[in-house]
């Protein structure tokens, strides 16, 4: 099942990315947006409040996502054993 899980509709983007099963988007606005297979990284909602603004950078693997916060947080999400869950 494929729907948009965190954040807002997509605009102005300033950076995408995706893994084996999701993507993630993130904003001029420093927020970031994720859909696709919900355990491989679309669905964000336990970190969901820790990607609403300040998000500098994106990456994923396989499996998981990584966001990198100006304040130098790692936030990242997915499957645990493939780095979901730092």
């Amino acid at each position: 099942k494929v729907q948009c899980r965190c954040g807002s509709p997509l605009r102005r983007l300033h950076f995408h990315t995706g893994n084996g099963g999701a993507f993630a988007a993130l904003q001029h606005t420093g927020e970031l947006v994720t859909w696709g297979h919900g355990a491989r990284g679309g669905d964000c909602s336990a970190v969901e409040g820790r990607l609403v603004a300040g998000v500098s950078s994106v990456t994923g693997n396989g499996e998981a996502f990584a966001a990198l916060k100006v304040t130098g947080e790692v936030v990242t999400w997915g499957l645990a054993e493939c780095g979901g869950d730092c």
